[in-house]
């Protein structure tokens, strides 16, 4: 406690005897800084703040979702880019007269508009709403400034979709073009796919299949009767080329006699021999006269057999071509199907297309013939104005830096004062021990 109390003592002693400088110095501190606020010079602020409205304030068909819908953000990515662009800047440069004399050129003129571009802001105030602001040494200029990077904003936005939206429409009437040349050839293929097979294929498909039924079965029969004259001639001569002891007419009893030449006559003989046979031997004179009347009459069978044969496998041969005509036919008239149905397919197709895109082309006509009012929606909400007092520099702030500096400063120096000071104030800072003879008073 008498230790702090010393302390205290002492800097209350040093603070007398520096009092010059801790005054003083602060004083000079603020005169430095008033002074230098004459010469920094000051510079001014305007700002304007535009809102964007939604499509569907000048477009109400979006509600209907028959124009392309563009969300507010659409509008706003591309607002810093703009602003900040060397094009925007140069602009300001210009209507401005920032650089009269054209000082700036090559490498300075980049740094030129690097400075001049720091002197824009942006800010975003909601989601639908920005502002802009402009500092110069000038205030009118200031105002000026931030209006013509609004108007630059507007004209650029409402420029870059008038000009997608002439794109959109040429790109889409191109397309149109096209496809209502596709749509008019698949249309003529179409129609010429129909007459080709009203023409050359017969419509009646299900006449075809039933008289190709009809054919399958008189094919079916008459290869049926054939293998059985084939069988029937074999059977016969194979009767005759047998040797005449061995001949056995029992075989012949096999032959469908109704269904062959001769074949009445025939059984008639057989079932007359079969009624001597049971009665007389082979050599009764009877039997051996109706024995040779049976091989009389079977061997006229053959020939006729063969003739039936060959009409036979005539018939065949016609029913063969036949069928294969028909099949034929149902080849065509299914190929002819395949055929105008791709053609349909393709031209439903082309069609479709056609009127999508006729659609999206009439979509984009007005949202071009709408693009003309595409600056109505955005609205300045706060006009720039003309500052009536320069936003820098702050000379309340100036002042109060210089007079804490000064402060500091002060302390420092006293401090520094008292540390280079040699003078012997006090016992304790004697540095020979020796007696005091006597005190000489400094105050």
């Amino acid at each position: 406690m008498y230790q702090a109390q010393q302390i205290t003592q002492e800097i209350k002693r040093v603070a007398a005897r520096r009092k010059k400088l801790i005054i003083f110095t602060p004083l000079l501190m603020v005169m430095l800084s008033v002074a230098a606020l004459y010469y920094i010079e000051p510079e001014y602020r305007s700002s304007t703040t535009i809102l964007v409205q939604k499509d569907e304030a000048l477009n109400p068909l979006i509600l209907y979702d028959m124009t392309d819908p563009r969300d507010t953000e659409d509008r706003l990515e591309t607002f810093n880019e703009i602003i900040y662009s060397r094009s925007a800047v140069e602009m300001l440069i210009d209507s401005l007269n920032l650089d009269p004399e054209g000082k700036h050129k090559r490498r300075s003129r980049q740094q030129f508009v690097e400075s001049v571009r720091s002197k824009i802001s942006t800010t975003n105030n909601s989601s639908d709403s920005f502002e802009i602001i402009f500092h110069s040494t000038d205030p009118q200029k200031a105002k000026e400034g931030a209006e013509l990077l609004a108007s630059h904003f507007i004209d650029s936005r409402v420029n870059l979709e008038n000009r997608r939206n002439t794109e959109t429409v040429n790109f889409l009437q191109s397309k149109v073009e096209d496809l209502e040349q596709f749509v008019r050839m698949s249309r003529e293929e179409m129609l010429a796919e129909s007459q080709s097979r009203l023409q050359d294929v017969p419509l009646d498909v299900g006449g075809i299949q039933t008289e190709l039924r009809d054919i399958e079965r008189s094919l079916d029969e008459t290869e049926w009767n054939l293998v059985q004259l084939e069988e029937d001639l074999a059977l016969i001569n194979d009767f005759l080329e047998s040797d005449q002891g061995e001949r056995q007419f029992q075989r012949l009893f096999n032959l469908p006699m109704e269904d062959i030449p001769y074949g009445d006559e025939l059984g008639e003989q057989l079932e007359e021999y079969e009624e001597l046979r049971q009665s007389y031997t082979h050599s009764f004179p009877q039997v051996q006269r109706l024995t040779e009347q049976i091989i009389e009459t079977t061997q006229r069978i053959p020939s006729a057999l063969e003739t039936r044969i060959q009409r036979h496998e005539q018939r065949r041969e016609r029913l063969v071509n036949n069928r294969n005509d028909k099949l034929n036919k149902l080849e065509q008239a299914y190929i002819a199907d395949r055929q105008e149905e791709t053609a349909r397919s393709d031209y439903s197709v082309y069609e479709s297309l056609f009127n999508e895109m006729t659609t999206a082309l009439e979509q984009a006509k007005i949202s071009r013939d709408l693009g003309e009012r595409s600056g109505e929606n955005f609205v300045v909400l706060d006009a720039a104005i003309v500052p009536d007092e320069p936003h820098s520099p702050n000379k309340r702030l100036i002042v109060a830096l210089g007079l804490i500096a000064g402060i500091v400063l002060g302390i420092f120096l006293a401090a520094l004062a008292e540390a280079l000071d040699t003078t012997v104030r006090s016992i304790e800072k004697v540095r020979y021990h020796k007696p005091i003879v006597a005190y000489i008073s400094y105050e």
